[in-house]
């Protein structure tokens, strides 16, 4: 039971962390692309 709560929460973890660093570099991304036209 333990070792499943674990590697739950770890995978929950590992899994926002992988959605905020591609919102982050979507944004950087965006920002560096449409800047210069506005």
């Amino acid at each position: 039971m333990k070792n499943k709560e674990v590697n739950w929460t770890y995978v929950v973890i590992h899994h926002l962390a992988f959605v905020v660093g591609i919102v982050i570099i979507r944004c950087v991304f965006l920002d560096s692309v449409f800047t210069p036209y506005l």
